[in-house]
């Protein structure tokens, strides 16, 4: 004995007439009625081109809530998960958690400081990273910084003493580097170890530390229990243990 199903269970639906659901079929004959309707109440006023329009026009709210589904929602509950998202709810929560461990997530390189100068370094579009690159060569005297300034800073425009290519992604500029368009990588030290391969090192000196912490949803349990997680996983020392194991310690 055979017995078939939907390849998705979930798609099923009851057919009562013609393939079409209970409602389906309900609203199919509430546009019907609406359009006939529209059409005897306002033939005697306007034009029979106009009096189709309306009818369509009001047939159509009808229609669409019977065979409207997006993601398995109807019509009405789309239009309520916009209202909810789009009025009732902000539409930007922001939550600042608390910092959980000072990771050494330094920007790193494959040769010295010093080796960089008249170099052309590649880091990714947008990032902080040229700046904090530049501010460690002067802080180290590679650099005279008569020039630098931390608020204008324009990874672009820079030129004094070394210079700089932006890339959209982490591939592109470890492909460039291996291509000999740039001569340094520079990214955050996590990032980095995905790239670094044989005939590439990092420096020794480590620059421009940053703070990790996670985010969740204002309000949410889930803030909670990941706060405790990760309070935890501090005092375990998983955490510890897993910036070992990846090598940034």
């Amino acid at each position: 004995m055979e017995v078939k199903i939907n390849k998705e269970i979930q798609s099923y639906s009851e057919s009562m007439f013609l393939g079409l659901s209970m409602r389906q079929c309900g609203f199919s004959l509430a546009a019907m009625l609406v359009a006939v309707g529209l059409y005897f109440l306002l033939k005697p006023y306007v034009g029979t081109e106009t009096v189709s329009w309306m009818c369509i026009l009001g047939a159509a709210p009808f229609a669409a809530m019977g065979f409207i589904n997006y993601h398995g929602m109807t019509a009405e509950q789309v239009l309520w998960a916009w209202f909810k998202s789009e009025i009732l709810c902000p539409k930007q929560l922001v939550c600042k958690s608390d910092s959980y461990y000072y990771e050494a997530m330094q920007p790193a390189i494959r040769v010295h400081l010093a080796d960089l100068k008249d170099k052309v370094v590649g880091v990714s579009s947008g990032s902080t990273s040229a700046r904090a690159l530049v501010k460690a060569m002067i802080d180290e005297g590679v650099l005279d910084g008569a020039n630098f300034d931390a608020d204008t800073f324009n990874a672009d425009t820079w030129k004094d003493g070394i210079s700089f290519r932006q890339y959209d992604d982490y591939p592109a500029i470890s492909t460039a580097l291996s291509a000999g368009e740039v001569q340094g990588f520079c990214v955050d030290k996590s990032i980095l170890a995905i790239y670094k391969t044989e005939g590439r090192s990092y420096i020794d000196a480590e620059f421009s530390p940053q703070e990790y912490g996670v985010a969740t949803k204002k309000g949410s349990d889930f803030s909670t229990v990941c706060d405790d997680l990760i309070k935890g996983w501090l005092a375990d020392g998983t955490i510890d243990q897993l910036i070992k194991d990846n090598g940034l310690d």
